[in-house]
């Protein structure tokens, strides 16, 4: 579990990166490309701190107690990840109020 979090809180950190980038080379406007890539970035994130906390507590339960460095990585990993949705977000909003007192 603590192996997967890690590689699932990669992939949420790519999420983001690759909504603009679609926005880019695709018909997606880039509010769409930045509502996609936040919302399956933050998604991802919150998967990846339960997959770091089942990790963490599985590695405390056992003998080896092998894991714990892919748990806090996938922790530290998930944060960033849930922060890049949170700011996609306020982005979003920001820029709607924006446009409806313009």
């Amino acid at each position: 579990m603590a192996t997967l979090s890690a590689v699932v809180g990669v992939l949420a950190l790519a999420t983001g990166p690759a909504g603009l980038v679609a926005a880019r080379v695709t018909a997606l406007t880039l509010h769409e490309g930045i509502a996609i890539g936040g919302s399956s970035s933050a998604a991802l994130g919150i998967v990846t701190l339960l997959l770091a906390r089942r990790g963490r507590l599985r590695s405390e339960r056992s003998v080896a107690a092998t894991g714990s460095g892919a748990a806090r990585a996938g922790r530290l990993l998930g944060t960033l990840a849930l922060c890049i949705g949170i700011a996609a977000g306020i982005a979003l909003a920001t820029n709607a109020v924006l446009v409806h007192f313009q």
